[in-house]
Parts: C-alpha cells; sequence; structure tokens
C-alpha cells in the first residue's frame, strides 16, 4: 500500500530501497503504482535519461531524486548547467558544477578516454551486456545531470561540439557513465532538427509529466493503450505508471 503522504525521506529509509542500492546496478526513484513495491532503473539499460514535462518544479524535483539516489549508491555527480538554475543545489551536495561548454570538454572527454580502452577489450570479448557493466565496475559511477537540454545543446551547436557530444551518446553506453536531462516540451522545437537531440532521445527512456503521452514522440510509451496515452495522468514513465516522490524533506 502507498503511503499517504510519501516523501523522500522516507523512502530512502525503506528496507526494499536500501537492498536495491547494495546491489550497485539498479538506482531506486519511486514506487510501482502497480503494487507499491520500490522502482529502480537498471543501469545496464540506462544511458541517456530524459525528464520530460511542462511543470518545471516536477522536472527539478525528480532531478533531485535521482541525484539523491546516485549519492546513495556512490556515484560521482555532475551538474551541467548553462542557465545558473542548479548553483545553489550543487554546493550543497558537493558536484561538480559545469556552467560552460570549455569545462565540460575538459572534464568529459579524459574521462571517456580513460575508460575507452577497458571497454574496447570486453568489446572483443563479445560480452554481453550485464557482463560488460559488471566489469565496467573498476571506475566510478558518474552521473551527468543537464539542467536543461535545448540550452545545453544549442550551445553545443554554436560552438562546434555537435560532432563529439553524438560520438559519446550514441557509442558511450556501459562505461559506467549515466546522463540525465531536463526537457520542457514546449522548447523541443528548438531543437528537434538537431542530430544531437536525436542521438539523445534515440533511446526512448525517461519519465514524463504532465499527462498527454500520445504527444511525446521522444519516449515509448507503447505498453500504454491509445486512451491511457491520451490521459491527464501527472507521472508516466517509460515501461511502467510509478508514483515519483515528489517531496525531499
Amino acid at each position: 500500500m502507498l503511503p499517504e503522504n510519501p516523501s523522500w525521506e522516507d523512502f530512502r529509509k525503506l528496507d526494499e530501497y536500501k537492498t536495491m542500492v547494495e546491489t550497485n546496478r539498479y538506482l531506486p526513484i519511486g514506487y510501482d503504482k502497480e503494487n507499491s513495491s520500490v522502482y529502480g532503473l537498471d543501469l545496464v539499460n540506462t544511458y541517456c535519461y530524459l525528464i520530460s514535462g511542462t511543470p518545471k518544479q516536477d522536472r527539478i524535483n525528480m532531478l533531485k531524486n535521482i541525484i539523491s539516489a546516485a549519492k546513495d549508491i556512490n556515484g560521482e555527480i555532475v551538474i551541467i548547467d548553462f542557465l545558473g538554475e542548479l548553483i545553489e543545489l550543487s554546493t550543497s551536495i558537493g558536484a561538480r558544477y559545469i556552467s560552460n561548454i570549455n569545462e565540460l570538454e575538459d572534464y568529459i572527454v579524459p574521462l571517456y578516454i580513460g575508460r575507452k580502452e577497458k571497454k574496447n577489450e570486453l568489446l572483443l570479448q563479445e560480452l554481453g551486456p550485464e557482463e560488460t557493466f559488471e566489469k565496467m565496475q573498476i571506475y566510478d559511477k558518474t552521473f551527468v545531470f543537464v539542467s536543461d537540454l535545448p540550452s545545453f545543446l544549442l550551445e553545443v551547436e554554436k560552438t562546434n561540439r555537435s560532432s563529439g557530444i553524438n560520438g559519446l551518446w550514441e557509442k558511450g553506453s556501459l562505461y559506467n557513465i549515466y546522463w540525465f536531462a531536463s526537457l520542457d516540451p514546449n522548447e523541443k522545437k528548438n531543437i528537434s532538427p538537431l542530430y544531437t537531440f536525436k542521438s539523445f532521445t534515440k533511446y526512448k527512456d525517461g519519465v514524463h509529466f504532465g499527462g498527454k503521452a500520445e504527444s511525446i514522440i521522444y519516449l515509448s510509451f507503447d505498453y500504454l493503450t491509445y486512451p491511457q496515452r491520451a490521459k491527464e495522468e501527472k507521472q508516466i514513465l517509460v515501461g511502467c505508471q510509478i508514483i515519483i516522490m515528489m517531496i525531499l524533506t
């Protein structure tokens, strides 16, 4: 049974949450609506994850919740924030804060290069995703959070970094690096033609706030019937519907 007034701190105290964190593979983010169990993202199958919706505060809260869970599994937190919206949060949690494209390049390129040799070695062994994931745990988990995907992609395009970012998003899965980005669907028209946007959303993985999933073509809700996709559901997650913790106490 779901709690009447769920909070993130109460959620973190659950034995099921703690057990999931200890697996080092799953990132708990909320309650499964169907059975009230803890729902977690399987990091084996997670790389580029989109947080979509018009309610900005919902997206920010979701970012905060995922960041909290990422810290609980001892992940390094990186916040890319070209608009200066998450400076206070970044400072409070001791995250690496990146405010411009040069800082990003100086950090992210060596991060991937340092893991590339091992990843290529595993590719030659033709290991499956789960085995590759386990062997890449010799590197720290790194969670990269983009506070506003449109401003980020437009700056990437403006500074001619698009080919590099495309390469990371198209070939960078299973490096033990995970990207999460926030998007207001009303701003999609500014970036939908960009190949970088298509690279990030090709995984069709994420969560959407505000309902009307039939209009959200960059995420996959095939498991829902058309009437379900047309509903004003507050939260819809790719793969299942859940109640997400919106309160940080």
